[in-house]
């Protein structure tokens, strides 16, 4: 007989797992805050973005579709790419006062400048809203994966899943004994390549959280706290990312880790029938923004 006091028969039913890490502020007792909801709130929230996306008119709001859509979506953000460049020009350029100021002076505000290089980086490699969209197709629209829309949702769907700096992409998940530790070398060698060619993001300044894209396997599913264990604690040892805030000095609790992701997210995405047999995953780093995560991103855009 089931547990009627059970939230959750089986951990599969979890489709997207958020988790953050507070450790900055003293709380006289440790807790942990669990907040659930139903997944068709999510695909609801994104199904009205994509109204706004395509200017669909509201029945009580025909007269306001003059909106601009681009606004709505992207709010204040700039151009990543664009601001990527103009915050690597600017530390190229501080670089060259090394040696006509204080040696003390200038590595501070060398770090300053690192930091917001760095922050930039992680900036153009974001999982968003319209990102996500391209994620869960609308079945009243993308009916049959060989139609015309069906292609085009399948093509920009693969993009997201695949594309990232070559380092941080992987596919295939440890399912037999042994597979561990391979997958494990696997995210030390993606670290490595990340760390000889982007030397500048070493050590890391900013607070960061990793997004995971998990396509799962055409036979069976891992569980998406079971997946962070495989993933997180290598990305804490890889990458050494600080717990504090950068202008405390990162200042930590004593027992408390000085190293570690503040926030992870997984987002087990449907699967399609074009999509590897072993499954697929994506790894993808950015700063950590307090109480801000995917669906709070969603929530921004319809307020906005």
């Amino acid at each position: 007989m089931r547990n009627p006091r059970l939230l959750l028969v089986d951990d599969r039913q979890i489709s997207i797992l958020i988790v953050n890490y507070h450790i900055q502020n003293i709380n006289r007792t440790p807790r942990i805050d669990i907040k659930i909801a139903p997944m068709r709130d999510f695909i609801e929230d994104l199904r009205l973005i994509e109204k706004f996306r395509s200017k669909i008119s509201f029945s009580k709001d025909e007269d306001l579709t003059s909106y601009d859509e681009k606004e709505i979506i992207y709010g204040g953000i700039k151009d990543p790419i664009k601001y990527f460049e103009s915050v690597r020009e600017l530390l190229t350029e501080f670089n060259e006062l090394k040696g006509l100021t204080a040696d003390n002076h200038f590595e501070q505000m060398y770090k300053l400048k690192l930091r917001d290089y760095q922050s930039a980086f992680f900036l153009m490699e974001r999982t968003t809203p319209t990102d996500l969209m391209q994620l869960y197709p609308n079945k009243e629209i993308v009916a049959d994966a060989d139609d015309i829309l069906g292609q085009i949702f399948e093509e920009h769907r693969n993009m997201i899943i695949t594309y990232s700096l070559p380092p941080l992409k992987t596919e295939g998940l440890p399912t037999l004994p042994g597979e561990t530790q391979q997958f494990k070398d696997t995210i030390r060698e993606m670290i490595q390549k990340l760390r000889d060619k982007y030397a500048a993001l070493f050590p890391l300044l900013i607070n960061l959280n990793l997004t995971i894209l998990y396509v799962p396997q055409r036979t069976q599913e891992v569980d998406l706290d079971n997946l962070a264990r495989y993933i997180v604690p290598f990305i804490n040892e890889a990458l050494k990312p600080p717990n504090g805030f950068w202008f405390t000095g990162y200042q930590h609790l004593n027992r408390f880790p000085q190293h570690t992701i503040i926030q992870y997210q997984i987002i087990k995405i449907p699967r399609s029938n074009k999509d590897p047999e072993n499954g697929a995953v994506r790894l993808v780093f950015g700063e950590y923004s307090p109480y801000k995560d995917c669906w709070s991103e969603i929530e921004d855009v319809i307020d906005r």
